[in-house]
């Protein structure tokens, strides 16, 4: 379908798809320095690089106090943030 992009994203501390890089970082169930068997590149229209730092942020502001208390002052119901402590680290860089 025309209308549909695949978006694949990794880790930028190892850029695997975009440079062929190798490096470690935070990202727990994102794998490095291989490419799944499942992923078909040739259907790959764009690759995202998400900086692992940025992963712990959201996490942190899921998952503490003061984060929790933006949220609050910001809008964000609060039967949305009960439920946000279930998102983890690989889901946050989605």
């Amino acid at each position: 379908m025309p209308q549909i992009k695949v978006v694949a994203s990794e880790a930028l501390q190892c850029p695997t798809l975009l440079m062929n890089g190798f490096g470690t970082h935070r990202i727990e169930g994102i794998g490095d320095k291989h490419v799944p068997w499942i992923h078909n590149v040739k259907n790959t229209d764009v690759v995202t690089a998400i900086d692992d730092e940025d992963c712990m942020r959201i996490l942190r502001l899921f998952n503490e106090k003061d984060g929790l208390d933006y949220l609050i002052s910001v809008g964000i119901d609060k039967n949305i943030l009960k439920d946000l402590h279930l998102i983890g680290i690989s889901g946050s860089a989605i």
